[in-house]
């Protein structure tokens, strides 16, 4: 499955364990593919695809680099998303933290309490009668 067809799953999806489970099972076979797709999200600062993408990989036990952090750290909603994705990457995680707090305005958001939440997408989920995950 390419970038675009994981857009458009998740775009007509609600943020739910069913459907991080249903994008679980389409992720590429190949880690090193899988690995691409994160970083094509992280390059194009697609948070939503990151955050999803890297939810799914993780919870079918998945490798995913910490040195995506980086980058991919300010795509994450909060600083509770940012711990429990760091601490089940795989790789030296100091480091791309370091460098997203130097480089990005990290620091700024976590103290801030974190990025607003996709309200519109939890609360279709909601009326869908779906458990959500955030």
């Amino acid at each position: 499955m390419n970038t675009t067809e994981l857009q458009d799953l998740i775009a007509q999806a609600p943020y739910t364990r069913a459907t991080i489970q249903t994008l679980a099972e389409r992720l590429p076979e190949e880690d090193a593919a899988l690995d691409a797709l994160i970083g094509e999200a992280v390059q194009r600062s697609d948070d939503v695809l990151f955050i999803e993408l890297v939810m799914a990989a993780l919870s079918r036990g998945r490798p995913v680099a910490a040195r995506h952090l980086a980058r991919g750290a300010m795509l994450l909603k909060d600083k509770w998303q940012l711990g429990a994705f760091a601490c089940q990457m795989q790789g030296e995680v100091s480091g791309p933290l370091l460098k997203a707090i130097t480089e990005t305005p990290l620091a700024v958001v976590l103290v801030a309490g974190g990025r607003p939440r996709r309200r519109e997408t939890n609360a279709r989920a909601a009326a869908d009668g779906n458990t959500k995950l955030c």
